[in-house]
């Protein structure tokens, strides 16, 4: 959706590259409640069995800091300038290999 947005209107890249300069404690917010709910959702899968991790601190950063590319717009718009060829589709296994999911 990111991508689709910033493609569509070119305008979107500048916009946020200016709400972060001028908003940087909201995005500092926002990046803090994605962690949470990773740390969550990975916690609830340690407690349930689908994941295998030592410290869900650590892989809820880990995981979080790996995702940005996916979700943050400017990383979105460089991605889309210099792309790594790396999917979404490519980097949700890998990550839930990392978390030490069962079954994969």
């Amino acid at each position: 959706l990111t991508r689709e947005t910033i493609q569509e209107n070119k305008r979107v890249h500048e916009m946020v590259a200016r709400a972060i300069d001028e908003g940087w404690d909201e995005v500092i917010q926002f990046r803090l409640e994605l962690l949470a709910i990773a740390k969550q959702i990975i916690s609830e899968g340690v407690a349930d069995g689908s994941f295998d991790v030592d410290d869900v601190d650590k892989a809820a950063r880990a995981f979080h800091v790996s995702a940005m590319s996916f979700f943050h717009p400017l990383a979105v718009a460089d991605m889309m300038v210099n792309p790594d060829n790396c999917e979404l589709e490519d980097w949700i296994p890998f990550a839930l290999h990392g978390l030490g999911a069962k079954g994969l």
